[in-house]
């Protein structure tokens, strides 16, 4: 917990073993600067979590996993750049981002947790990575602006509420091989404009 709460600092670039960097969690809210070096593989839970000004971050080229929380709660941020080779995005890792636009899922994610991007009021698309079987409940819940879902043939289950209470989304392109039994509660609730759901 090394700057936790620290309120001044507006920039800062790490030269640290992943050992020293699981030791911080942040609540730094001006801080809008940050470049992570490449020896760092796993941002720890609720690392930059609640920091509210960050809007500019180069993450490490061997990242592989996102912790829970991770970003939660980074109302700045608008885009973020996720390496190849990242594997796990972590529960609600980037929920309540108010203001992200867009992210590029690499090709080599594997899982999305629970609420990862829920509450992303500003997100407009999104096209689900090929090797993602399982999408979690409330993944994309409550995201404002959400329009078009793209779900490839890989994924083969759908948790509850995953697309809930997206007031603007219109279109989901989704798998005809998922077989209704793995679609769970709700994932559409509350999508009023939600008038073509393709199966391809």
């Amino acid at each position: 917990m090394l700057f936790q709460n620290v309120v001044h600092y507006k920039t800062l670039i790490f030269r640290v073993s992943n050992w020293y960097w699981r030791k911080c969690v942040f609540n730094c809210v001006n801080l809008n600067n940050v470049t992570i070096p490449n020896s760092i593989s796993i941002i720890a839970s609720s690392t930059f979590s609640g920091c509210s000004s960050l809007s500019t971050i180069k993450l490490p080229d061997g990242l592989t996993s996102i912790n829970t929380a991770a970003f939660s709660a980074c109302s700045s941020l608008e885009y973020i750049d996720l390496p190849e080779g990242l594997k796990n995005i972590g529960e609600s890792a980037f929920a309540a981002c108010s203001k992200l636009k867009e992210m590029n899922f690499p090709s080599s994610v594997t899982e999305i947790g629970v609420n990862a991007f829920s509450d992303c009021d500003s997100i407009v698309s999104i096209a689900i990575p090929s090797k993602v079987s399982t999408l979690s409940a409330e993944t994309f819940r409550n995201c404002d602006k959400l329009q078009y879902v793209v779900i490839p043939d890989s994924v083969n289950e759908i948790g509850n509420y995953a697309f809930a209470d997206c007031p603007s989304l219109e279109t989901v392109i989704m798998p005809a091989s998922i077989q209704e039994s793995r679609i769970a509660t709700g994932i559409f609730n509350s999508c009023p404009k939600l008038t073509v759901v393709v199966k391809s």
